[in-house]
């Protein structure tokens, strides 16, 4: 019993101390460290911080909008579940200024899913295809624009509705789907309820107008003219004048064209906007081409160049690098035209690997969006058909057998259906991994399992080494027998490297004429043994079913996981320099990287 009281006194003695302790320190406390009062209208603020940021997180006003975020950030826990997916959303739009995009995405997918508003879903997922679209994944862009497509009937105003149709057209532009981008840009028209969403409408109409080949239509040109200088919108001005010049061009009326630019050229440079001035010196250049002035086409082609390659942007090059070669041959300049010409080939290549890869990250995201609206489609259908099971439970044994045999059909259907998805999206699994060319591991499969590979070596104390190899001289190859063969040389080195590996060793094509094998749980010695094997086999390569007398030989760098640390960045350097180290040596060898060589490069 006195054991009891004693505990009872010590609890009671603890209590006061802690109470008096946390009462001295809340009153020695300065004023600045004292909890921030809650704003009298903390949705107030958030909607002013949304109309800052915009729909468009790349061009939002940066210095207010930031300024509103810090003046609301200390009042988050004050906020209820809406506010806080507000303002979720709005910290998504200023990681993405900030260049913080993987952060940005991983706020911005469970709000575009679940946030209890539809408003904020619609403006999360605006976010989503405007982020995936400047980074050019057009899986993902695509799967975002139709998942807007679902979530478009929930969206009532027509504000919120011409923003929908007006990024959809955009992007769609940017995916070369013309057809489907002027239909979206009319739709934009008829919801637009500002000066400036009609401008920016027009301009997406008149640009798909123009890429199907139709002839501008100047009324819609005039009110969009008009709109843009009451939006005081300059870089969409600029190019519904651009566009409005080039419609010449269809009927080959050249100077008309010209005359057009030469008009409007100083409104098209006014809006000192990268693309348009790059799409401007391209235009004005290939016009020029086409009226013989020479020095004129040259000087804005080039500038064309410049800026596109500043932008990283392929199509402004393609047609410029054709004309200047052009040019070149007409002043018999030979050397400068065959340069061009190598240009644009190159130009048109990347552009064409570019649009083979967007048609089908486009195609797998409408089956992956088309198949996901099914299932809901079906689970609502077998939601249906329970409600109706409930109803007929009093019915004859008859009925009972035959909604039974439904049921059973249904579900026979549903596993075929489900069995040939499986199948489809493994094909296209093995498509997106695998080099078409070569049927090797692609650069990004190889990425992927290099990293699993080393993680599982380290896990377990097994060593791991890198062969990286860089087809010799494969440029001449091309220059003097052409694509065909070079492709036919790539086959062969892949069919040969492949043929020295063991059948766990991840083999890839990395780039161009440079693939890669990683090779786990095997030594240095042992690797440097299968590179040099490989290299011997490459120069034994019969290269007469080409159909041309060629040698083939290839430069090797290997190195291991005991100098790099299990960093695929690491083994992936120090190979690099071992091959780099091969080349410099004569070529047709296999070096091993050393510590010397770090020193050496550095």
């Amino acid at each position: 019993m006195a054991r009891l009281f004693r505990i009872i006194a010590i609890f009671i003695i603890v209590t006061l101390f802690e109470r008096i302790s946390a009462a001295h320190a809340s009153t020695s406390l300065p004023a600045a460290t004292a909890q921030p009062t809650p704003p009298l209208n903390i949705p107030a603020l958030l909607h002013q911080a949304q109309v800052a940021a915009g729909y468009n997180p790349f061009v939002s006003a940066e210095v207010e909008f930031s300024a509103l975020m810090t003046e609301l950030t200390p009042y988050r826990p004050d906020m209820n579940m809406a506010e806080q997916e507000t303002f979720s959303y709005l910290q998504s739009l200023l990681e993405t200024q900030r260049g913080d995009i993987a952060d940005a995405v991983a706020r911005l997918k469970p709000l575009a899913r679940e946030a209890h508003k539809v408003e904020l879903q619609f403006y999360s997922i605006l976010a989503l295809i405007q982020i995936y679209t400047r980074q050019r994944d057009y899986f993902q862009g695509s799967y975002w624009l139709e998942y807007l497509n679902y979530l478009d009937e929930k969206i009532t105003t027509p504000e919120l509705r011409a923003i929908s149709y007006l990024v959809t057209a955009s992007t769609l532009n940017q995916f070369e789907q013309f057809e489907d981008g002027k239909r979206q840009a009319e739709i934009a028209l008829q919801y637009a309820t500002s000066a400036a969403q009609k401008c920016r409408a027009t301009r997406l109409y008149l640009e798909a107008n123009y890429y199907l080949g139709a002839a501008t239509d100047t009324s819609r040109r005039a009110l969009g003219l008009t709109d843009c200088a009451k939006a005081d919108d300059k870089p969409d001005l600029g190019f519904i004048h651009l566009y409005s010049s080039l419609s010449y061009t269809l009927e080959h009326d050249y100077n008309g064209a010209m005359a057009y630019l030469r008009l409007y050229e100083k409104r098209i440079n006014m809006s000192e906007y990268p693309w348009l001035a790059a799409m401007y010196h391209s235009v004005k250049g290939q016009i020029a081409y086409q009226l013989q002035a020479r020095e004129l086409a040259r000087d804005h082609l080039q500038q064309a160049i410049q800026l596109a390659d500043n932008l990283g942007q392929i199509l402004p090059k393609i047609e410029a690098h054709k004309a200047l070669a052009q040019l070149a041959e007409d002043r018999q300049d030979y050397k400068d035209a065959l340069r061009h010409l190598k240009a644009w080939a190159e130009s048109d290549k990347v552009y064409l690997n570019e649009v083979a890869v967007r048609e089908l990250a486009i195609n797998r995201a409408r089956f992956e969006s088309l198949a996901a609206q099914r299932e809901i489609n079906e689970l609502n259908q077998e939601n249906t058909l329970l409600k109706v099971q409930r109803q007929l439970t009093d019915q004859k044994l008859n009925n009972d057998r035959l909604l039974f045999a439904c049921l059973l059909l249904s579900l026979l259907l549903l596993l075929r259906w489900a069995v040939g998805t499986r199948r489809y999206q493994k094909r296209l699994e093995i498509q997106a991994q695998t080099d078409e060319l070569t049927q090797l591991a692609n650069r990004h499969h190889f990425n992927f399992q290099a990293k699993h590979t080393l993680r599982y070596c380290q896990q377990n104390s097994r060593s791991l080494c890198l062969i990286l190899l860089d087809v010799d001289r494969f440029k001449q190859v091309n220059d003097n027998y052409g694509h065909p063969t070079g492709d036919w040389v790539l086959k062969m080195v892949a069919t040969e490297i492949r043929r020295h590996c063991r059948d766990n060793d991840l083999v890839a094509r990395i780039g161009g004429e440079e693939f890669a094998i990683l090779l786990a749980g095997c030594e240095l010695p042992k690797a440097l043994e299968i590179a040099e094997r490989c290299r011997v086999g490459l120069t034994q390569i019969n290269t007469s079913a080409s159909g041309h007398d060629f040698s083939i030989s290839a430069s090797f760098g290997v190195t291991s996981s005991t100098t790099s640390r299990f960093q695929l960045d690491g083994v992936l350097k120090q190979a690099d320099v071992a091959l780099y180290k091969a080349k410099e040596d004569g070529r047709n060898q296999v070096a091993e990287f050393t510590a010397d060589m770090n020193k050496n490069t550095a």
